[in-house]
């Protein structure tokens, strides 16, 4: 029950989404090993990883959260609300300061990075 993926720009390590276990699994590419199960929220969708590679944002559709994990300690060190069933598409602007979450009825949430708050929701 793999959902979303990201993968860490050496190529070295994998993060999936695992709805089916309420995790996000950390994956050794070079071995193949899954080596960490880090608990997130409920039916995780989403796995991004900002461009710095320092935290990986997981969307967690059931509870309409995002958990925010800090990639070195693989520790969540912020869970947000305020999302409509987030979705697997989550982009970091070019200088990480904002996230944009698409939730399930289309609108768009922005999250400052920096302070790791919900800035807004906005839809067409």
């Amino acid at each position: 029950m793999i959902r979303g993926i990201s993968v860490t720009a050496d190529g070295n390590t994998l993060y999936a989404a695992n709805s089916g276990r309420n995790s996000i699994s950390v994956v050794d590419l070079r071995k193949g090993d899954i080596t960490n199960e880090i608990e997130v929220g409920r039916e995780p969708y989403g796995a991004a990883l900002s461009p710095d590679s320092k935290l990986l944002f997981a969307s967690n559709k059931a509870d309409s959260t995002i958990d925010v994990i800090d990639v070195t300690a693989n520790t969540v060190v912020k869970t947000l609300g305020g999302f409509k069933e987030p979705r697997q598409a989550i982009v970091f602007n070019h200088g990480q300061k904002r996230a944009y979450v698409l939730n399930r009825d289309l609108s768009v949430a922005r999250v400052n990075v920096e302070d790791l708050s919900l800035a807004d929701t906005v839809r067409d």
